[in-house]
């Protein structure tokens, strides 16, 4: 019986975290990307001097590329698998592979215990 409270525990938290993460991705691509891709496809149609016109580029260009850094953050902050496989990755040329074996073999037994 407590096995299964704390599965549904741990399946409700993810839920959250889950949807906390969609929510936050989602409202930062329709403040920073949102208005930027607008500004371009309405580019042609308004009237700007040449340095106003590149100065709305710029500008939009680095709101795409803050919404890319706080997603990538986010998801690093939030994301336990996103860690792991972050790690593995940077990793992969530095840990041996007995370590990323055990590795596996812990997060498989431990999803196991969890189920």
């Amino acid at each position: 019986m407590r096995g299964r409270f704390r599965c549904h525990r741990e399946a409700s938290r993810s839920s959250n975290i889950l949807t906390i993460t969609l929510v936050a991705v989602v409202i930062m691509f329709f403040i920073f990307v949102a208005p930027s891709e607008t500004m371009l496809a309405l580019k042609n149609n308004i009237t700007m001097d040449k340095i106003s016109s590149q100065a709305v580029v710029d500008i939009s260009h680095l709101m795409q590329t803050f919404n890319f850094a706080v997603n990538f953050l986010l998801y690093s902050v939030i994301n336990p698998y996103f860690r792991r496989s972050l790690k593995y990755i940077l990793l992969c040329n530095f840990v041996s592979n007995d370590q990323i074996l055990k590795s596996r073999k812990r997060a498989f037994r431990r999803r196991l215990t969890i189920q």
